[in-house]
């Protein structure tokens, strides 16, 4: 997986390698690790 930033708080995400019926799921998992990741702001 490869990711970019486009903007300020905008990301992209290109999974190289993942057939389409496991997109989802893969996706998922990467939407459950970034919620559970502490981001502070100063």
């Amino acid at each position: 997986m490869a990711m970019a930033r486009l903007r300020c708080d905008e990301f992209a995400a290109l999974f190289v390698g993942v057939a389409v019926p496991g997109a989802p799921a893969d996706c998922e998992a990467l939407v459950r690790t970034l919620r559970s990741f502490p981001f502070t702001w100063e």
